[in-house]
């Protein structure tokens, strides 16, 4: 014995300690009967067939890596130990791996199944599409023939909206012309008419001119002269109210006398100031009937208001016209605005109807 031998014996107890198992290896029938009764109670997707298959292979797997480890320790003289607990850990590794590839399975299979569900009702939808554009292809054939029939009436229609158009645009610029001369009578016929409306004006300046005292002076004078009278009667003729019959009379104006006309007064006129909307219905006259003064009344005041200073062409009893209103204001204030008044209105008149045809 080497003289070494008992020192490395103390130094490595464990070496000359050994327990060594005599146990025999399990045969594959064993293998089987393990494999079967830890899987037997494991959910599997498959058949009773391929189950018993699954038993048998695990043991054959079990008993190969036994057969391949004495190979190795023939070649290789080391010793690869497969135990029994090698056996189970092989088992609950393939229930791990089956588990996770089951899960992966499902999940492709449910996105497989989706997918073709998809498919299908993809292809009915097509299906349907078809048999639908089928239907629609008919509708569209008769709405295009109407489509046809109407783009010619249409074309038809516009060719007679085209020469209507040419007869309206013909007519447009007659009416433009028409307008231009509507317009420009228009014109000449504002200024004449701004040549009326100081007549107007003066008219109404002339009735706003009386007072009410000058109105309460004619009403208490029981013997007015007869300037005032033939003053009212002018007033009467031009707003058309009632006048005496045609009578000579003598008359009196500014000491002067001379036959003229029988006056109104007594019989209309002093009725006619008794009225409290006198004045008012003077204005309102000038206002709202001014232009119903005629040609035919105007010349019924003509002996009252017609003066010309050459004594061949004058007419008339007096050397001044009967309504003078210079005159009449040194009888009456209220009858110079009247004269004032019914001169005013007789020369618009005279004025406006040049306005009135155009």
């Amino acid at each position: 014995v080497n003289a070494k031998f008992p020192i490395r014996a103390q130094k490595f107890p464990a070496v000359f300690a050994v327990n060594i198992n005599w146990f025999m290896s399990w045969p594959e029938a064993a293998l089987v009967a393990v494999s079967s009764a830890f899987l037997g109670s494991y959910k599997i997707d498959c058949t009773d067939d391929d189950r018993q298959k699954l038993y048998s292979l695990t043991g054959a797997f079990q008993a190969t890596v036994r057969d391949i480890t004495e190979v190795y320790f023939a070649r290789m003289r080391k010793h690869v130990y497969v135990t029994p607990k090698s056996f189970l850990c092989l088992i609950d590794f393939y229930k791990q791996l089956y588990q996770i590839k089951y899960e992966e399975i499902n999940v492709q299979e449910r996105s497989v199944n989706v997918g073709l569900q998809k498919l299908k009702e993809a292809s009915e939808f097509v299906e349907k599409l078809k048999v639908q554009l089928k239907e629609q292809e008919v509708v569209l054939k008769a709405e295009e023939k109407k489509t046809t029939a109407l783009l010619d009436k249409v074309m038809v229609e516009k060719s007679k909206a085209d020469k209507k158009a040419e007869v309206v645009n013909g007519q447009k610029a007659d009416c433009q012309a028409e307008a231009d001369s509507i317009n420009a009578e228009k014109a000449e016929a504002q200024v004449e008419l701004d040549k009326a409306l100081p007549f107007l004006h003066d008219a109404e300046s002339a009735c706003n001119s009386i007072t009410k005292k000058d109105i309460v002076e004619i009403k208490a004078n029981r013997k007015p002269l007869d300037i005032i009278k033939l003053t009212f009667d002018g007033l009467q003729i031009l707003m058309c109210k009632k006048v005496v019959d045609v009578a000579p009379e003598e008359r009196s104006i500014n000491k002067v006398n001379a036959t003229f006309l029988k006056d109104s007064y007594e019989d209309y006129s002093s009725k006619e100031v008794q009225d409290m909307n006198f004045l008012q219905g003077i204005l309102d006259f000038a206002a709202n009937e001014k232009d119903s003064i005629n040609d035919e009344t105007c010349e019924l005041l003509g002996p009252y208001l017609r003066f010309d200073e050459d004594p061949a062409k004058h007419w008339g009893p007096f050397s001044h016209p009967v309504l003078d209103p210079s005159l009449a204001g040194k009888a009456s204030g209220a009858a110079a605005g009247l004269c004032k008044f019914v001169g005013a209105m007789v020369q618009y008149h005279g004025a406006a109807k040049i306005v009135k045809p155009k």
